[in-house]
């Protein structure tokens, strides 16, 4: 997902998305077993960490936003793993352009269709489609 790197409104809602992660990072699955097992190099471990783990966390929303918001390229962020997020912003991207939204251009519109469908049901349905 390319925004406008320069773009006041995206820094802003990043600045923000970044200061809210100590608000719900403390309720993460992750942070009662550590965080090694989450950035492991082989993708199939990865996935299994996801499963084992993400599946049950509080806050498995906010934590893959949070990844597609700052292009986190490594470890498992809201049970996604990276080759499954790039292919998800890939898939977002395409239905944000059917939509009428300019994925280079940041909005509260943008904003609000992405949080949308990083709900971990709605972005599963997506990737799977």
């Amino acid at each position: 997902m390319k925004f406008r790197v320069n773009s006041e409104d995206f820094n802003k809602h990043k600045d923000i998305v970044i200061g809210n992660v100590t608000k719900w990072s403390d309720k993460a699955v992750c942070r009662t077993i550590g965080v090694d097992s989450f950035y492991h190099i082989e993708e199939n471990k990865l996935k299994q960490v996801a499963q084992q783990y993400c599946v049950s966390c509080p806050v498995q929303n906010q934590c893959l936003y949070t990844a597609l918001i700052i292009k986190e390229d490594h470890g498992v962020w809201g049970g996604f793993t990276p080759r499954q997020r790039r292919a998800l912003l890939k898939k977002l991207r395409v239905r944000a352009l059917q939509k009428g939204y300019d994925f280079t251009i940041w909005n509260n519109k943008l904003a609000s269709f992405i949080y949308k469908n990083t709900q971990i049901q709605k972005a599963t349905e997506i990737l799977s489609s």
